[in-house]
């Protein structure tokens, strides 16, 4: 069985502030930004999700392209 593992590490498309983009996320997934924050922007990478429907994935990349944000899909075997 195929499952997709939503990843965010950190990264920001071009020109995007990080408190609008933490904001819009917050917003979105309905998380206070004190939330978000430190689970986002650790250093390290976070999982936000495991789905098992590409097309459930990426609607969270596009809501994260909303916010601004990359969002990357990893495929999960097993």
């Amino acid at each position: 069985m195929i499952r997709y593992r939503l990843v965010f590490y950190g990264d920001l498309l071009p020109d995007v502030d990080r408190e609008r983009c933490l904001q819009s996320l917050s917003a979105t997934f309905g998380h206070s930004v004190e939330r978000m924050r430190p689970f986002l922007f650790s250093g390290r990478p976070a999982i936000i999700k495991t789905v098992r429907q590409y097309d459930t994935a990426e609607r969270f990349v596009d809501a994260f392209a909303k916010a601004g944000a990359v969002l990357h899909i990893e495929e999960v075997r097993g």
